[in-house]
């Protein structure tokens, strides 16, 4: 009997370990016997919580999560007006700032913006942060009325590029002479620092914010692909493959460091 119940402690001793290192908990010092293994277990715990964040990227998400994402996007969405064109973009408050996220090809070296909403509502937005290996911009603007900004979560630099292929995405704005449009789609790959998706971009939907159906922001549509065959045949636009510039480079606290470095309250 007293080995079965050393047998018991010893299950339960393993059983304890592997919980903390599922749940990231860190043992105190004084509870372990040599600096070691609380190494050990800490790199435990960051395998297994990226193995489990991974994991639960790839599982199902309710059809009610999919309606409010979609809704959450379509009060947020905006277009993005300048002398040369326009597209769109996505309102977000960052702390006590109102931004709008668009592509850099879309505000292009233009001082000045001007962001649409709805109702005949306009505001002035002055581009502050233009993207250098990635086709994003972050436009600076005063709260608007007639929409609702989304806080600004965007998805982690996957560490694998493969396991977004699949992965369905949605994506609000203004397309040719459209009015608002919400256009589903899916990752089909990650392509010379793009993640394509297979869904539809025509002009106008330039910086749209792509969402995953978890609500957070993987990036802005740049660019529709350009069919090459053969030499023989003309290039040709393939609507139906959309390339996005993703933003998990660009963090919140980054954003706001920057506003409160030149001065913005």
């Amino acid at each position: 009997m007293k080995g079965r119940t050393v047998l018991k402690y010893i299950k339960y001793l393993l059983g304890a370990a592997l919980m903390c290192a599922v749940v990231g908990v860190l043992v105190p010092a004084t509870q372990v016997r040599s600096q070691a293994i609380g190494t050990a277990l800490t790199d435990s715990a960051e395998v297994i919580q990226n193995e489990i964040s991974e994991r639960l990227e790839l599982s199902e998400i309710g059809a009610t999560e999919h309606v409010a994402v979609r809704e959450d996007a379509r009060k947020a969405a905006v277009r993005v007006i300048t002398p040369s064109g326009r597209g769109s973009g996505t309102y977000f408050k960052i702390g006590g700032y109102h931004v709008v996220v668009t592509a850099q090809h879309v505000v292009d070296d233009n001082p000045v913006v001007i962001i649409e909403g709805r109702n005949g509502e306009t505001v002035y937005g002055e581009p502050i942060l233009r993207g250098i290996d990635t086709d994003v911009a972050v436009v600076l603007i005063p709260e608007m009325n007639s929409r609702e900004p989304l806080k600004y979560r965007t998805m982690p630099a996957p560490r694998n590029p493969d396991r977004m292929v699949g992965r369905r995405v949605t994506y609000t704005g203004f397309p040719a002479s459209h009015d608002l449009m919400t256009i589903d789609g899916q990752i089909a790959g990650y392509e010379n620092g793009h993640v394509i998706i297979h869904s539809y971009g025509w002009p106008g939907s330039s910086g749209s914010g792509v969402f995953d159906m978890r609500g957070r922001l993987i990036g802005v549509v740049s660019a529709v692909d350009v069919g090459r065959w053969n030499w023989m045949i003309p290039p040709q636009l393939v609507e139906d493959i959309v390339w996005v510039a993703p933003v998990w480079d660009i963090k919140q606290a980054d954003i706001t460091a920057y506003l409160r470095a030149r001065g913005e309250r």
